[in-house]
């Protein structure tokens, strides 16, 4: 009642005074572990019993634990056993993918979506990076603009395990055609050795030269766990939220026992975790930020209109200026050549005026004037010549 009302503290207090959260330091994956192997007959019938995490670390951590307990103990058929590569993710953001600088070379690029020629569910190793375009060059030949495809592939590496008869495994990818779906729980029930391929309790066929996404399944996050009920649940975390603490004890039907390394930190991390808004939450505020974003787009439209007819008139009302300019201009040379006739007339109408006003001896005079220069220069001549000659004599 606790947990369903959201008195978590509570709940874990009580849980606690029960003696159902058990605090093991560093070794609470070896504990925990040790009771889920008590609780399914050394790893025999673990059809009754989950484990729950809170991150996928602790998952990894803790599916190796159970996987060597249950080959010590003989569950698995070691003379089946096979190792192949799988892939794991490494759970990067949609920011951090756009980020040239999280990548190296040598990771592995799972598409999750059809990119242009490369189909769905394939993978290709990075061969180098262009840094200054935001590409990633494969060793397939294709070439990734990060910008642009981020959301249709993701990133991880390879690591080998090995699968033997008796073996859990988790499906992480989807494959109609294979008919495996992405979070099935499935058992290893034969190994063909010579073709390399799996076939699970479900009739299923896992070809793992080339079907590398799948994983070992005796533990699932809090996450994944939602939708699965078992008389047996073990939480092995160090640390909770308030709605993975619903999540993991709202999981068993019977028994229910924590294994954290440290108690005082497990319920500060449960307590001061931030709830969890539901789907619909989340999606009316995307709505409501969209609808912002829109508003924010056609201000900005009205007022780049706003601005064009602004640039608009100003340039209509330049024009017209100059064109009135230019008119005026016009007009006020055309003004001035007339007045320059007007007045060249004048003065053609004066000359002639005076022309006709001179008396005859007037109009003599230049002609006498040109005899008495002449007259003048003759003289000068004569006295030249009258020097000359005394000169000549003496």
């Amino acid at each position: 009642r606790d947990f369903s009302k959201g008195n978590m503290i509570e709940g874990l207090n009580k849980l606690d005074k029960k003696g159902l959260i058990k605090e093991c330091g560093k070794d609470y994956i070896r504990n925990g572990v040790k009771k889920y192997m008590e609780l399914t007959d050394n790893g025999r019938s673990i059809d009754n019993t989950l484990i729950v995490t809170s991150t996928n670390r602790e998952v990894d951590l803790v599916n190796r634990e159970v996987r060597f307990k249950r080959y010590k103990s003989g569950v698995l058929d070691k003379k089946t056993e096979i190792a192949g590569n799988i892939y794991k993710s490494c759970n990067r953001t949609g920011a951090q993918k756009k980020n040239i600088n999280s990548y190296h070379v040598g990771e592995v690029v799972k598409f999750v979506r059809k990119c242009g020629s490369i189909e769905k569910n394939t993978s290709s190793v990075i061969k180098r990076m262009d840094k200054e375009k935001n590409v990633l060059t494969l060793f397939n030949g294709e070439k990734l603009n990060i910008e642009k495809t981020a959301d249709k592939f993701d990133v991880g590496k390879e690591k080998e395990i090995k699968v033997a008869v008796g073996d859990q495994l988790r499906i992480t990818a989807n494959e109609r055609e294979k008919n495996l779906v992405n979070g099935d729980i499935v058992k290893v029930v034969k190994i063909d050795r010579g073709r390399r391929e799996i076939l699970t309790d479900k009739n299923q066929k896992i070809d793992i030269e080339h079907w590398k996404y799948f994983d070992y399944g005796y533990a699932d996050t809090s996450h994944k766990a939602q939708g699965k009920g078992k008389d047996n649940v073990l939480n092995i975390s160090r640390k909770s939220g308030r709605d993975q603490s619903y999540v993991d004890y709202t999981r068993t039907k019977k028994t229910y026992e924590c294994y954290t390394a440290d108690k005082e930190k497990f319920f500060n991390s449960v307590k001061n975790a931030k709830n969890r808004e539901a789907v619909h939450d989340l999606i009316n505020k995307s709505k409501d930020r969209n609808v912002q974003k829109q508003q924010i787009i056609d201000r900005k439209k009205e007022q780049i209109k706003e601005n064009r007819l602004k640039s608009d008139r100003q340039k209509e009302l330049k024009e017209n200026y100059l064109k009135e300019a230019s008119k005026n201009r016009y007009y006020q040379l055309k003004d001035n050549a007339e007045k320059r006739r007007e007045n060249k007339k004048v003065i053609e109408r004066q000359i002639e005026t005076r022309a006709k006003k001179k008396s005859p001896e007037q109009k003599l005079e230049p002609q006498k004037q040109m005899k008495r220069a002449r007259s003048f220069r003759e003289r000068r001549r004569q006295q030249e010549v009258i020097k000359q000659k005394q000169i000549e004599k003496r």
